[in-house]
This record gives structure tokens, C-alpha cells and sequence, in this order.
């Protein structure tokens, strides 16, 4: 598949959309369905009267064969409905890394089966591919997990004590030979099947194309970046090179003068989590980030006010309910889009050892064009954006639905440093020796 039919293609922007989406996909198949996701809650009301299970039930009385590819981890399968319908199959994905101390299963067993989720993962090599696959034609990537508080308009947060709501991105297209063969091995093996054909990247453990697929992309933007991710951290950066290649395009265009520029979306706050400790975590690995990202340019004698015409990021708290974005996407251009399952830290986008990630480059430019232009208004709140300058500097000036967090914080510095060696100490006594954490 050299072009993944761009003509089909379908840019979803909501849990709303996507799950009405994955419906119709359900009703429209007559032979077979590949479905893999990090969470599914088959008790969740994805519609009105209808459950996930409800809908797989109606499925499989059809004669379609429903293909449900799931992690094994300790909890897990608490999740899973211990009577399937006649015809599906759900396989279980081993853990290959470090498995969760007998003190995390303990504090968090009784989290799962009243959450319907489990709150983070102890081991490297994690399933974190998101698809459904339809009857060898029609295919979604990203959108797949399903839970209360991703198709909620409004869920609350115990742990921050607001309102929030989930913010998704799902890209649908045509199928192909490659992605059909894929998707069966895929189920069959549980998890280890590989695709680097064409279009396709991902990060299967120690064998990883998206790495080298991300840094071209930035490497060769001639005027912008935009990269939406959910989380951004830029941690143990002997084996991460993710953010080593924004910083160096950004350094080049800042020596040379360029018209470039780089935005950044992310998460300031674990929404969907009440536990401290992560909310630590969270607060302490992305302040350390910041703070990389200061050094550097400290390094090359680039001063704040230079850098801020160069570099934004940013988080979403509309006026109404802050957004808690799990979309996964680099834009480069106006001419290539990623679309991707992995987030921007080590566990996803190590060279070395990651989870079990799955991504597709669009080429279409129309697609693409009309994809920025709803995500840039719809962030921003109005329809005079007619370039990615106008939507930096409305990003700058914080409208809509966007807060800038800054780079340069002092009293932020101070505090991540004093929290640092407490939350270290904590994580050892939950996770182990394990140097993974997903959210």
C-alpha cells in the first residue's frame, strides 16, 4: 500500500463521532472483525440501549467472527465478560517486561473493578495499538478504547475536583493486503506481528520504524509543526530522540533566521486519574521536560524572548470544562500528517524497548488542510485563522479553548525540585524497579 486510498479517508475529531463510527462499522459487517484497543469496558453504553457487548452479540448472531485483541496483565481480566457469544474470541497480549509488584496489584485491584480500567501499566512492551479492521475493506485507527469517561460530555475528577471531557482523533480509510495479513498474525500471535510496509509505522518492542519516520518528518519541515499529544515528555534523552530533533530544527531556524515555527499540545494535568501519586508523577516529569528544553537553549545562548517567537505549548481548558486531549498527531507543512497510537516519552518512542505502537502517514493535502483548519478554529474559537502564523499567535494570545503553559516559571522550577526525590520514592514502592509508566 503505497498511498492508503487518501480519497477515502476520514478525519474523526470526537468520542461522539468515533463511536457512532465504530457502530456502523459493527452493522455493516458480514464476515470479519480485528479489533484491538489498551482499554474496553463491554458493560459501556455506547449508545442508547446498547452496550459494546450488546453490539458484539448482534454482531456474532450474523455469522461474523469478532477478533478482540486485549493486554494480559494481572487485572485485566477482571474486565472481560467471563461468557463471550459464539464467534468471538478475545487473545490476550503477555507482558514481556516487568510485571506490577505485589504491592501495586494490592492498592489498585479494587481501582479496576470499580473503574473499569486499569489506572497504569508496570511493564515495558505493552499492547498500545488502536484499530478495527472490517471485513478486509474498511478500517479506523485510533478511537478503539472504550470507557465511561471517554464518550462522557462531562465526567468528574475526584482527585482535581472539576468536570472534564476526552478529546479524540481517529482517522478511517480503506484497507489493504498488507494491513488484512497484519491484522489476522497480529490477533494470532498476540501482539507481536510487525508492519513496516509503505505508509505504515510502528514500535514493536526492539524493532521500531516510527522513531526514524517522526525525526525525517521534523527534520525535513521547511514552516511549521503542530504535534498534539497527550503526553510530552522528554526524560531519559540517551535513548529519546523525539525532542532532540524538534530542539535542533528549532536552533536551525532560529540561527538562520527562518519563518518557522513549532507548536506544541499537550496535557498539564492528569484528568482521568485519582491517584496522588500519579498526579505527582505527571507534575514532576513534565516540569523536568520544561526544564531540558530550558538548558538547551540556555546552552546555545538563545534567550526567552527569541525562543517564544519560535516555540509554543500549550494545554486545552475551554471556558466551560477544561479538555483532556488523547490525540496523537503531528501535522508537518500543511503536507504530511501522522496519525499515531504513541505518545512522546520514552515508553512509546524508544528506540531501544517500547510499547506496542501502530501509526499511518496521510498524504493527501486536502484532507490534511481541512483537518487543520477545524482543529485551529475549533481551539481557537473563531474562523480568522487563514494560516498556521495567525493560529500561533492566537495560540500565543490564549484564546479559545488554549492556556500556554510556560516555559519559564521559577516558582514551578522550585517545586518540581522539591517534590522530585518523594514521588521517586513512591513510584519504587508501587512499580518496582520498572522505569515505565503509562497514564
Amino acid at each position: 500500500m503505497k498511498n492508503p486510498t487518501q480519497h477515502q479517508v476520514e478525519f474523526l475529531l470526537d468520542y461522539k463521532h468515533i463511536s457512532q463510527k465504530l457502530i456502523n462499522l459493527f452493522r455493516s459487517a458480514t464476515k470479519s472483525i480485528y479489533y484491538t484497543a489498551w482499554v474496553i469496558d463491554f458493560d459501556l453504553k455506547i449508545a442508547e440501549n446498547l452496550t459494546f457487548l450488546n453490539l458484539i452479540e448482534e454482531t456474532c448472531l450474523r455469522g461474523v467472527s469478532v477478533n478482540i485483541l486485549l493486554n494480559k496483565n494481572a487485572l485485566y481480566p477482571l474486565l472481560v465478560p467471563k461468557s463471550l457469544p459464539e464467534g468471538c474470541k478475545v487473545n490476550l497480549v503477555p507482558y514481556f517486561g516487568h510485571e506490577v509488584p505485589l504491592t501495586g496489584k494490592f492498592l489498585f485491584k479494587n481501582f479496576v473493578r470499580t473503574n473499569k480500567q486499569y489506572p497504569f501499566t508496570g511493564s515495558i512492551n505493552c499492547l498500545h495499538q488502536k484499530y478495527v479492521l472490517v471485513d478486509d475493506l474498511h478500517l479506523m485507527l485510533g478511537g478503539t478504547d472504550l470507557s465511561e469517561k471517554r464518550l462522557a460530555d462531562k465526567y468528574y475528577s475526584k482527585r482535581l475536583k472539576t468536570d472534564y471531557r476526552w478529546r479524540e482523533l481517529a482517522v478511517t480509510l480503506s484497507s489493504s493486503p498488507d494491513f488484512n495479513l497484519f491484522a489476522v498474525n497480529n490477533f494470532n500471535i498476540k501482539g507481536k506481528a510487525l508492519l513496516n510496509k509503505n505508509n505504515w509505522v510502528g514500535s514493536y518492542g526492539q524493532n521500531h520504524t516510527e522513531v526514524n519516520l517522526m525525526n525525517h518528518l521534523i527534520t525535513n519541515s521547511k514552516n511549521y509543526l503542530f504535534l498534539e499529544t497527550q503526553y510530552f515528555f522528554y526524560l531519559d534523552i540517551s535513548k529519546f530522540t523525539i525532542v532532540d530533533q524538534i530542539l535542533e530544527r528549532l536552533l536551525k531556524a532560529i540561527q538562520n533566521k527562518e519563518d518557522y515555527k513549532v507548536i506544541i499540545l499537550t496535557n498539564h494535568k492528569i484528568y482521568d486519574s485519582n491517584s496522588l501519586l500519579l498526579h505527582g508523577l505527571y507534575y514532576m516529569r513534565l516540569a523536568e521536560s520544561l526544564e531540558r528544553i530550558r538548558r538547551f537553549f540556555k546552552k546555545h545562548q538563545v534567550d526567552k524572548t527569541t525562543l517564544e517567537k519560535y516555540l509554543a505549548i500549550g494545554c486545552l481548558e475551554s471556558a466551560d470544562i477544561p479538555i483532556f486531549t488523547h490525540v496523537k498527531l503531528l501535522l508537518k507543512d500543511g503536507d504530511q500528517a501522522l496519525v499515531t497510537s504513541s505518545n512522546i516519552n520514552n515508553r512509546s518512542l524508544s528506540p531501544t524497548d517500547s510499547d506496542i505502537e501502530l501509526g499511518v502517514v496521510i498524504n493527501d493535502k486536502n484532507k490534511i488542510n481541512n483537518l487543520e483548519s477545524n482543529i485551529f478554529s475549533s481551539l481557537v474559537g473563531h474562523k480568522n485563522i487563514d494560516s498556521f502564523a495567525s493560529f500561533f499567535k492566537a495560540f500565543k494570545n490564549n484564546e479559545g479553548a488554549i492556556k500556554n503553559i510556560p516555559l519559564y516559571h521559577p516558582q514551578r522550577q522550585r517545586r518540581w525540585r522539591t517534590f522530585h526525590w518523594v514521588i521517586r520514592f513512591l513510584r519504587r514502592m508501587v512499580m518496582g524497579n520498572s522505569s515505565s509508566i503509562d497514564f
